[in-house]
């Protein structure tokens, strides 16, 4: 039985891997942020691509980018896993520019320019109470 147990989980394993990516490299959203509230975090700055996760999404986040690497870069944004994909809004806010929402929609993966070698997003919950969002992101250096 025990063996039976170690076979399922190492078929497992290398699954639950592609699906989260490098975890390191996983920004990890509080759930249930009260009213009022947010939840601000700086992704890992040696990351080039990771994801942003966050079970029970109230409130709003914040998530800054601060790659190790020369300024002129890009930060893009796969496709939202949720099961509110359209109740997500997702604004570049980076500072001294206006607060403008990024464009998700399907089969696209917007891509957001960094000022003094900074991107900053705001990612606002939907009302309804969702059990997950998780959206991967890539830094491409130029």
């Amino acid at each position: 039985m025990n063996s039976l147990v170690l076979g399922a989980l190492i078929a497992v394993i290398p699954s639950v891997l592609a699906i989260f990516g490098n975890y390191r490299c996983t920004v990890t959203i509080r759930g249930f942020i009260p009213k009022g509230e947010y939840d601000e975090h700086t992704a890992p700055p040696d990351c080039l691509d990771g994801s942003i996760r966050w079970n029970y999404p109230t409130e709003f986040a914040i998530v800054h980018f601060t790659p190790d690497v020369p300024e002129n870069f890009s930060v893009c944004f796969g496709e939202p896993t949720s099961g509110s994909f359209f109740k997500f809004h997702v604004y570049d806010i980076t500072s001294g520019r206006p607060q403008e929402e990024v464009p998700f929609s399907k089969g696209t993966q917007p891509c957001l320019e960094p000022l003094n070698g900074t991107l900053s997003i705001e990612i606002k919950a939907p009302e309804a109470l969702t059990y997950l969002w998780l959206v991967k992101y890539d830094i491409n250096v130029q």
